[in-house]
């Protein structure tokens, strides 16, 4: 679902993983009909501006709307989903039903376990599943249909852009960071042959942004 501001014109198209909590945070700084991001915790953040996947008529607007989504290099948006939900938020510990759809499968699992069985503990869990779909999927196929596709990496430049049509400067911060990162190297071979089809899809979607390592 994109996130429409109507007072300021603004549609985003959120990717999860993909700074989707900081930009949410400008947008309620910004947002004249919101509480302010001050005013929301991370969880009343997500549920005001929630991020659902792609529909064309949602980003159906009139002339003068800016449309823009933030994308992620692939392999660093993957490796988070495992540091931030798995390690962070320890989504795959919260409820016992999810213990028991994983067919022994360890409820906390070291990295090269999770994205080995990666389709069965996103079978098992909404949210692994929901951070684990690809990007294009909340985009749309067609990044085209934007005003401005953002890497994270130019997240100032977003920044300006926001400001531009707002009365007030915007600030960037940084929200639901991972307390640790992990690297593609730090997988076994096993790990990174089961996980290569899904990144070579990602990167094969956003080679204008990102080009895969060799």
């Amino acid at each position: 679902m994109v996130i429409a501001v109507e007072p300021l014109r603004i549609a985003y198209a959120a990717v999860p993983k993909a700074a989707c909590s900081t930009v949410k945070s400008l947008i309620a700084r910004i947002d004249p009909e919101g509480d302010g991001a001050e005013e929301l915790s991370l969880t009343d953040l997500h549920r005001r501006y929630r991020t659902r996947r792609f529909r064309p008529y949602r980003l159906s607007r009139d002339a003068g709307w800016f449309r823009f989504t933030v994308v992620r290099d692939p392999t660093e948006r993957l490796m988070s989903l495992y540091t931030s939900r798995v390690r962070d938020w320890r989504d795959l510990e919260r409820h016992r039903r999810i213990g028991r759809r994983l067919g022994g499968l360890p409820v906390a699992p070291d990295p090269d376990t999770f994205f080995r069985y990666l389709d069965a503990y996103a079978l098992a869990c909404s949210s692994i599943r929901h951070h684990a779909l690809p990007a294009r999927l909340f985009t749309g196929p067609d990044l085209g249909v934007y005003d401005r596709v953002y890497r994270v990496e130019d997240l100032q430049a977003l920044e300006g852009d926001l400001t531009s049509r707002t009365t007030a400067p915007v600030r960037v911060g940084h929200h639901n960071r991972s307390t640790e990162s992990l690297r593609l190297s730090d997988l076994g071979r096993r790990t990174v042959a089961a996980i290569r089809p899904r990144l070579d899809a990602e990167y094969a979607f956003l080679n204008r942004y990102y080009a895969a390592a060799a």
